[in-house]
C-alpha cells in the first residue's frame, strides 16, 4: 500500500506542474568526490581538479532536450580531456521524450557519422520515497545498476529526481524518471549537481536536432571502433 502511494503522490505532482515546465535551461557542475589508488597520483589530482571545473547545460522542451559541456579554458589541456571522457562530457547528448523514452549521441568513425542509441540510461530504475530537498526542489532517490565489462562489475548509480519538473531528462543521458534529474551520483566517485534551473525563459536556445547516420548499439559502435584502430595508410 505504501508502494502504491507513493507512485499516486508522483503521478499527482507530475499533473499538477506539468504546465510550469514546457521549457527549461539547467546547467550541472560535476565533482569527484574519490580517487582510487594510482601509481600516477599527480595526474589523478590534475583530473579531478579539471572534474571540478566542468559545468554543463541541458536543454529541454516537453519532446527532448540537449545536453553539453559548456565551454573552458583548462588548467592542465591533457588532463582536461580525460576528464572529459571520464565525465562523459566529450559527447554530445540527446534525450527524446516518447512512448520509448530514448536517449542517444552522435559518433564519427572513419569519417562515417552513426547515431549510437544509449536508451538503457533512460530505463532500469528502481523507486524508493526517500527524500532530499535539492535547491529548493523535493527529490525523490532513484537507483540503477549499470553493468562495467572492462571492470567486471556492477556500477550503482543514485539519481535524485523531482516531479516538480516532470520531464524525463538528466545528465548525460540519464532519465527516463517521473521529473527532472537534479543530482546524479555515481559509484566511481562522480557526481552531478544542478548549479542553476531557469523554468520557461523568455529567450530559449533552439535545441538542435540530432545528425543524420546510421543507428548503432554499444556493442557495433566498439567493434567499429576497435576495427577503426587497424585500419593503417598504406
Amino acid at each position: 500500500m505504501k508502494i502504491k502511494a507513493f507512485f499516486l503522490f508522483i503521478t499527482f505532482f507530475i499533473n499538477l506542474n506539468i504546465s510550469f515546465s514546457q521549457t527549461g535551461i539547467v546547467t550541472y557542475k560535476t565533482g569527484r568526490t574519490k580517487i582510487n589508488k594510482t601509481s600516477r597520483p599527480e595526474m589523478a589530482r590534475k583530473i579531478t581538479e579539471e572534474i571540478n571545473r566542468i559545468s554543463q547545460v541541458l536543454y529541454y522542451n516537453n519532446k527532448m532536450s540537449f545536453f553539453k559541456k559548456e565551454k573552458n579554458i583548462p588548467i592542465y589541456p591533457f588532463e582536461a580531456k580525460a576528464a572529459n571522457i571520464l565525465t562523459k562530457s566529450h559527447q554530445k547528448w540527446y534525450q527524446f521524450n516518447n512512448s520509448n523514452k530514448t536517449a542517444a549521441h552522435n559518433i564519427e568513425i572513419l569519417n562515417k557519422k552513426y547515431i549510437v542509441d544509449k536508451s538503457y540510461k533512460m530505463k532500469g530504475w528502481e523507486l524508493n520515497s526517500e527524500v532530499q530537498i535539492i535547491d529548493g526542489y523535493t527529490c525523490f532517490k532513484a537507483t540503477r545498476k549499470q553493468f562495467i565489462p572492462r571492470a567486471n562489475k556492477d556500477r550503482i548509480l543514485i539519481a535524485w529526481y523531482t516531479p516538480d519538473i516532470p520531464v524525463p531528462y538528466g545528465p548525460v543521458g540519464n532519465g527516463g524518471l517521473p521529473g527532472l534529474i537534479l543530482k546524479l551520483e555515481i559509484s566511481n566517485g562522480l557526481i552531478y549537481l544542478v548549479d542553476k534551473i531557469i523554468l520557461n525563459p523568455k529567450k530559449m536556445k533552439k535545441i538542435p536536432s540530432i545528425k543524420k547516420g546510421k543507428k548503432i548499439n554499444i556493442r557495433e559502435m566498439v567493434i567499429l571502433m576497435r576495427d577503426a584502430r587497424k585500419v593503417t595508410p598504406d
